[in-house]
């Protein structure tokens, strides 16, 4: 039985530092890089007078030649490899007819376990594809090893050895500038960015850029040298914590080294948020060890010399997102959910797929994509809106052109941002399913149709809530609660200029969201109401409200005595007793009457007859 022996030749494809905007050409050195891979009598000879090598296989051995044994890289931006090749000699006295002297193979091989790929090429100036080596786009992110191998082809029976072939050049080359998207670092509220902090160090704000890698004996926010007072910024009086949103990071990741100047360089470590307490000492070492937000305590310090990587020899490197003071604690970055597009021809970029499939998503700003023809971007979150150029994209709904909107089309469940300035010629919200009451939150003004109605509360007696019916528009950004007068949900329209949640003044406050919110009862000083199953629920512990929502305070309800449910109902003398809107446990309204007995379709001004599901009465007053 006759044994099929291969053997490789694995290619130098060193990836680094090269722009993804512009045709781009990676050349194996072939002097230098072409290494033995096992042993084996298999060889490649470089000639210095010809600038050309001379691969040989012996196929008595399954023997490699490497470039680098553990190269692993992301490819995606190369289009093609280039390969100059000619035939080779026979051996001396070797018959013709044992030997291939005019093709090899290409095999390539991938981390993420795609199937090897093998391709047959013949001798001469080729350019091979991926599409030729039919090599998925997602898959070039995983390319592990190029090798050029020994055909090993067979004649009948008769093993014909693989000869030498003449590698005169071999190259990447890229032209398609593929789409990226990075995502923006937007400054949490209330925090002041570490660029902004003035000092002697004029060159202070140039070092501090983001993203930055910190590597052991790598760049610094700052000059570098903390050995002495000459170049410092000074730390504002009021801010406490300096905060890191760290992005990559190993278990053994290198420390973050804060140097402050207090008449002598004192050397701080950030710690994860979740570990810092009274008791932690920042002056102990803490090394990074997973992505997140680490923060050191600096208050009672003056002057902030740089921040630097400490010296872990062998440690992994740590890139900072994003860097900011905050006051009396931390504060935990939430991504922005923002991206900036650059390039021109959409593919399967890791960085486009992973914008693409954020749910949280909030922005694609593709103004700096410069593709001829219009693309398609599909969010996961239906909510996002793209910031384009007119004819960049070829969505319809959620483009901002120009600050303006055509076409808003919003989703219940999914975050919303508001672009400053933005307006919108039409909008639309959809909430498939809801309860008779509910609260609503919308960035633009909406009037009430058919199939709603709108109220804001008046005032609170006792347990009883007295509702205004809001007639005319609902302003952009006001939070309201609202009544579905039939069918499974609510589709309300409108336009106009855009806003984000209004700030509401007063003891009574009713606070929308335009994105997911958990609001923690123990923060607030005064009781905490959301509606759920109609009715309103007081937060024991946490409530977390959906996009476009509202829940209220109130500071006439004292905390410990006012009741689980507030009622809506009406505070008069006539007034019999007043039950919550929906009941108690799950009932539900089952019929609105006047206080003449005429049914009506849903509440009215003036007082308002309830009838439960659970067979209980209830008035309900509508200013």
């Amino acid at each position: 039985m006759k044994i099929k022996k291969f053997t490789f030749l694995l290619l130098a494809l060193l990836v680094g530092g090269v722009n993804a905007l512009s045709a781009k050409e990676l050349k194996v050195d072939l002097k230098t890089g072409l290494q033995q891979v096992g042993g084996g009598t298999a060889t490649f000879t470089y000639n210095d007078d010809g600038g050309y090598g001379i691969m040989e296989w012996d196929s008595s051995n399954s023997n490699n030649l490497m470039i680098i044994s553990d190269f692993k890289g992301d490819l995606y931006e190369y289009d093609e490899l280039r390969i100059e090749t000619e035939e080779g000699t026979l051996p001396e006295g070797a018959n013709e007819g044992d030997y291939i002297l005019n093709k090899f193979r290409i095999v390539v091989k991938f981390t993420n376990g795609a199937a090897q790929v093998t391709q047959y090429v013949e001798v001469g100036s080729k350019t091979i594809t991926w599409n030729d080596l039919k090599i998925a786009a997602a898959d070039r992110h995983y390319i592990e090893y190029i090798y050029l191998a020994g055909t090993g082809a067979w004649d009948g029976d008769d093993l014909k050895k693989p000869g030498n072939i003449k590698i005169k050049s071999i190259s990447l080359y890229g032209e398609t500038k593929y789409i990226e998207a990075s995502e923006s670092f937007v400054l949490p509220k209330g925090t002041l960015d570490l660029k902004d902090l003035k000092g002697t160090f004029a060159g202070w704000a140039n070092t501090v850029t983001y993203p930055k890698e910190f590597a052991v004996q790598g760049e610094a926010f700052g000059n570098g040298d903390g050995g002495s007072e000459s170049e410092h910024v000074t730390i504002p009086e009021d801010y406490d914590y300096i905060n890191f949103n760290v992005t990559d990071a190993q278990s053994n990741s290198c420390a973050l080294r804060v140097w402050i100047w207090d008449n002598a360089v004192v050397t701080l470590y950030p710690y994860p948020i979740s570990e810092i307490n009274d008791e932690t000492d920042f002056t102990k070492e803490r090394q990074i060890t997973a992505p997140g937000t680490y923060a050191v305590k600096v208050s009672g310090y003056k002057y902030l010399k740089g921040v630097k990587a400490e010296n872990n020899w062998g440690s992994p490197s740590v890139t900072v997102f994003g860097a900011y003071l905050s006051k009396e604690a931390p504060v935990e970055y939430v991504p922005s959910g923002e991206y900036v597009l650059e390039g021109n021809v959409k593919g399967d970029s890791k960085s486009l797929t992973t914008a693409l499939a954020d749910e949280s998503a909030v922005l694609l700003d593709v103004t700096k994509v410069t593709n001829e023809e219009p693309i398609e971007l599909i969010s996961a979150n239906p909510n996002c809106i793209i910031k384009a150029k007119a004819g960049q994209v070829t969505n319809t709904e959620n483009v901002l052109i120009d600050g303006t909107i055509a076409n808003l089309s919003l989703t219940d469940g999914f975050p919303v941002a508001v672009p400053t300035g933005a307006t919108a010629d039409a909008a639309t919200y959809t909430r498939a399913e809801m309860n008779t009451f509910g609260t609503i939150c919308l960035p633009y003004a909406a009037t009430a149709g058919e199939g709603e109605k709108f109220y804001t509360i008046d005032k609170i007696e006792g347990d009883l809530l007295e509702l205004n019916e809001v007639e005319g528009e609902l302003a952009a950004g006001t939070p309201a609660i609202v009544e579905k007068l039939g069918g499974e949900g609510i589709t309300i329209s409108g336009s106009g200029a855009l806003a984000s949640v209004a700030e509401v003044e007063g003891s009574l406050k009713l606070v929308g969201t335009l994105v997911e919110k958990t609001i923690l009862a123990s923060e607030s000083q005064l009781p905490i109401y959301a509606i759920s199953e109609n009715k309103f629920v007081k937060a024991t512990e946490t409530i977390t409200l959906p996009a476009f929502r509202a829940y209220f305070t109130a500071e006439d309800i004292a905390a410990d005595d006012a009741p689980a449910k507030l009622r809506l109902g009406i505070a008069a003398d006539d007034a019999t007793a007043i039950g919550a809107v929906a009941g108690e446990g799950n009932a539900t309204v089952v019929g609105i009457y006047s206080v003449n007995g005429a049914e009506q379709k849903s509440l009215q001004k003036g007082v308002n007859i309830i009838k439960m599901s659970d067979g209980t009465v209830q008035k309900v007053l509508v200013k």
